[in-house]
């Protein structure tokens, strides 16, 4: 899978989570981009990622996303 069809993937997510349509998300976007982005969030964005996409992150993983990037870049290398 192409990365940029995960990251339309974890946009969808992100837009759900947030409830925000207009959402933009970019493989740069972090937590400082989007306003509603807390830590119960963050927990909800990563849970959904893995149930979506049928993988899990290691909590070593999880803790060292920086960006979105970071996000895209490890699902693909796991699915």
């Amino acid at each position: 899978m192409e990365p940029s069809e995960i990251l339309h993937r974890i946009t969808g997510i992100m837009k759900k989570i947030f409830e925000n349509e207009n959402l933009v998300i970019s493989m740069d976007t972090t937590n400082k981009d989007v306003e509603e982005w807390d830590s119960l969030n963050y927990t909800a964005i990563i849970s959904a990622i893995e149930k979506d996409f049928a993988i899990k992150f290691r909590m070593r993983e999880f803790l060292e996303f920086k960006n979105v990037g970071d996000i895209v870049k490890t699902v693909s290398e796991k699915i």
